[in-house]
């Protein structure tokens, strides 16, 4: 078997397995490093009913699984399991979904993501009336 000139002669595959790995997680760290927002322990919020935000158009949310995405100092950003339907300049599509801030009581937004970003561009809210529930 012929070696690439770029691998020594001592690597065995797990230990380019490992390297592989350290790669990725320093990759990881560094970019959640060069953003105000970081990575979340997998959550998922529960949305049992579909649900339709009022103000500056209407977005309509679908029930299902949203699944933390990021935290920045506003909260956990929870991603719709499918498009959002923005009807607030004729009828859209975009991916979004709902903010839960830190602290008990504190009421959760809806948000929007920039295409061009991927980071939250427009939050709404507060959201009322929505039925959902959190596992971890």
């Amino acid at each position: 078997m012929k070696r690439s000139p770029n691998v020594p002669k001592n690597a065995t595959p797990a230990n380019l397995r490992l390297i592989g790995r350290l790669t990725l997680s320093s990759l990881i760290a560094l970019l959640a490093a060069c953003s105000d927002m970081h990575i979340v322990t997998p959550g998922t919020m529960i949305v049992e009913h579909p649900y339709t935000q009022h103000g500056g158009g209407n977005m309509e949310f679908p029930e299902g699984r949203y699944v933390a995405e990021f935290v920045d100092h506003r909260g956990t950003y929870y991603a719709a399991p499918t498009k959002i339907i923005n009807r607030s300049h004729g009828m859209a599509l975009a991916d979004g979904g709902f903010l839960i801030p830190p602290g008990a009581g504190s009421p959760i937004h809806a948000f929007l993501i920039n295409e061009e970003t991927q980071k939250p561009y427009t939050i709404y809210g507060p959201v009322n009336g929505l039925s959902y529930h959190l596992e971890h």
